[in-house]
């Protein structure tokens, strides 16, 4: 509770909010974007943009909402005697440390103390040219960021720094001018448990010339500035590639990291390593999320449904985000909720009077559809639980607070469907009563092993090449993910 003292004898101005119902209101955060955002026991630190007179489109604004309540910080800074917008971009991060320092990156490190914003940079020739992105406070409360600049084809580099006593020191770089391609530090650096911080290092490529030495790593950094890497690719026999887009990862042991992406296979792509929709490495061992594991396929090239982000919950479970929301349990099955369900017992804040029920439509199916089908505003990478038991998870257009006691009352997608297969014992033919969207099935032997795939064509599926015996068949649909579970036996 010292740090919330501290920070509300700091702020200068506040707006005031009424008190938020769990739907979507005429209440709104006031910004025309959400950047950045993160939770401190029962306070939530928003960065976002305005549209001003001045016409700084990337002009940062940061709020604290807490107990229904919004505070708004100082939105420009003081250079040279003239006071100066804060400046962010779509990759700036917001966090505190255990002083109850904030901390901003954007064009330079901004830091928020004794009532003021102050400014860190790191003084060379690029410092014009250098944009400051991922952050992260670790347990020793030194900030990491990662940063990039470019200047030419030959000048075009991604580094880390760490800012310790308001002193910043470069840790790594990274030259983006390779031949075949670009190499980048991505849109995820965690600061671990035990005082590291680990970062996700892309890859870019030319896809004409893929080739087995690119490079693609989960990159862990220790206190003394040595460097553990993990290789992260995707193979099959001719070639190892990337995946196009990683959302992010969470790294639960040492020995334990998820990874979840959005990704886009090349067609005849067989993964045998990282990463689906979402993966995890074990012990060394990959584990590939897939259909028997509750994640279903896109009609693009083959690939898995993306995951935007993952974070544990009480009781060995965890709550999943990515076309649509999951629980899994010990059983590492996605479970996919009734979206609905869950944003009718939820708390959506928007960022500003355009997004409401009527634009967004019919309760979160709307919402979603807009989000992930025309990709209007996709999520930023933030899932987290605040003091008050919350799911909080932020968008570029709003946040949506979901409690944790709702999700053991929500129906999976599964259960809302009665579906019924005849004969059973069968033979050769089943025939379902209906097949309510699902248009591929996978059918498991009773060790869980895939024996049979393919497409539902008239509602009928050939059964008559396996052997006799216990099966259970899986339907799903490519269009919403969702799925069905039916047992049989085979004559």
């Amino acid at each position: 509770m010292k740090i919330i003292s501290f920070l509300f004898v700091m702020i200068l101005s506040f707006v005031k909010v009424s008190a938020l119902v769990p739907q979507i209101s005429g209440q709104n955060l006031g910004y025309k974007l959400i950047y950045a955002v993160e939770v401190l026991d029962d306070r939530i630190l928003i960065a976002g943009y305005q549209k001003d007179t001045t016409g700084h489109f990337n002009h940062g604004i940061v709020k604290i909402l807490q107990n229904d309540e919004l505070y708004q910080l100082p939105d420009s800074i003081e250079r040279n005697g003239k006071n100066e917008p804060i400046k962010i971009n779509s990759e700036s991060k917001i966090k505190i440390d255990s002083g109850g320092n904030i901390w901003l990156s954007g064009d330079v490190v901004y830091t928020f103390r004794n009532n003021k914003w102050y400014e860190i940079d790191f003084d060379d020739k690029y410092k014009e040219f250098r944009r400051y992105k991922q952050m992260a406070v670790d347990n020793y409360d030194n900030v990491w960021v990662t940063s990039e600049y470019f200047v030419s084809k030959s000048e075009h580099k991604s580094e880390i720094f760490r800012i310790t006593d308001d002193k910043i020191e470069l840790v790594y770089q990274n030259d983006f001018s390779d031949g075949l391609g670009t190499i980048g530090i991505s849109n995820n650096l965690i600061a671990n448990s035990d005082g590291t911080v680990s970062v996700f290092e892309a890859v870019v490529v030319n896809e004409k010339n893929i080739t087995d030495t690119l490079r693609n790593q989960l990159l862990t950094i220790s206190q003394d500035k040595t460097f553990e890497r993990i290789p992260i690719y995707h193979e099959n026999t001719t070639y190892k590639y990337f995946t196009l887009k990683n959302s992010g990862f969470l790294r639960e042991t040492k020995d334990k990291i998820w990874f979840f992406n959005q990704m886009k296979n090349l067609p005849g792509m067989d993964l045998k390593a990282c990463c689906g929709g979402l993966t995890l490495l074990e012990n060394n061992e990959w584990k590939i999320f897939k259909e028997k594991d509750g994640l279903g396929k896109t009609i693009f090239n083959d690939s898995h449904f993306p995951v935007n982000s993952l974070i544990q919950l009480p009781d060995n479970k965890y709550f999943i985000t990515g076309f649509g929301f999951y629980e899994m349990g010990e059983d590492m099955i996605l479970i996919k909720l009734d979206i609905n369900k869950v944003f009718d017992n939820s708390l959506f804040i928007p960022v500003n009077q355009n997004y409401n029920k009527e634009t967004l439509g019919d309760g979160f199916r709307g919402f979603y559809d807009t989000v992930y089908l025309n990709q209007l505003r996709l999520p930023i990478n933030i899932v987290k639980i605040d003091s008050e038991n919350n799911i909080i998870i932020a968008f570029q257009f709003g946040i949506l607070k979901i409690p944790v006691d709702i999700l053991s009352t929500v129906d999976a997608v599964e259960s809302v469907i009665n579906l019924k297969l005849f004969p059973n014992p069968v033979n050769e033919i089943i025939t379902l009563d209906f097949t309510n969207g699902f248009n591929n099935f996978t059918i498991y032997d009773l060790l869980g092993n895939s024996v049979l795939t393919g497409e539902i064509k008239s509602g009928k599926i050939d059964v008559s090449s396996l052997i006799r015996g216990f099966y259970s068949i899986r339907l799903y649909s490519y269009g919403t993910g969702s799925f069905q579970h039916i047992q049989f036996i085979k004559e």
